[in-house]
């Protein structure tokens, strides 16, 4: 997890899809983001500002912050939809 992999670009998006889901009570299924990677033991500010945000948006239902793994196969064959961008 860092700036320069774009996930609070990547949260702001989910979270803007969520609420325009919401508003114009479009039926979709459940949503959930899976932010591969975390390192909370670094402590690192970048991602205590994503916590935050996740938290201040009400989001924690559907973000989860999994560990940093070289075990990536299982969250790759469960997800529809693989974001990976950078700034």
């Amino acid at each position: 997890v860092s700036r320069g992999k774009g996930q609070d670009l990547f949260l702001h998006s989910f979270f803007e899809s969520l609420q325009l889901i919401r508003e114009e009570k479009l039926q979709a299924p459940p949503m959930y983001a899976v932010v591969v990677g975390s390192d909370m033991s670094a402590h690192t500010k970048f991602e205590t500002q994503l916590r935050e945000f996740v938290s201040e948006k009400k989001l924690e239902g559907h973000v989860i912050f999994v560990n940093k793994t070289l075990s990536v196969i299982p969250y790759l064959a469960a997800i529809d939809v693989l974001v990976q961008n950078s700034q």
